[in-house]
């Protein structure tokens, strides 16, 4: 569990600082200084994959959750349908 929360939060981090970077980039271009239009392709595109996985960890996580979730009320009511029939 805790491995699961250290590469959440290096997803987050890693899509912080791409973020900033690519804002970083475009303030530069749009003041006429040195970053050319590759560069802030590439980073954006890196930005959005970061992005992207982070959204689909917490996507995978989230129907993890609702498997377990669904798991235990299958138990809880093949419980309660033993007990209603005792």
């Amino acid at each position: 569990m805790k491995e699961n929360k250290i590469f959440k939060w290096m997803m987050i981090v890693l899509f912080v600082i791409l973020a900033i970077i690519l804002i970083i980039q475009l303030i530069l271009k749009l003041s006429k200084h040195s970053p050319t239009d590759i560069q802030i392709l590439y980073i954006g595109m890196a930005s959005i994959l970061s992005y992207l996985l982070m959204m689909s960890y917490k996507l995978g996580t989230f129907v993890g959750e609702v498997k377990e979730f669904m798991k235990t009320t299958k138990n809880s009511f093949s419980k309660l349908k033993e007990e209603k029939d005792e």
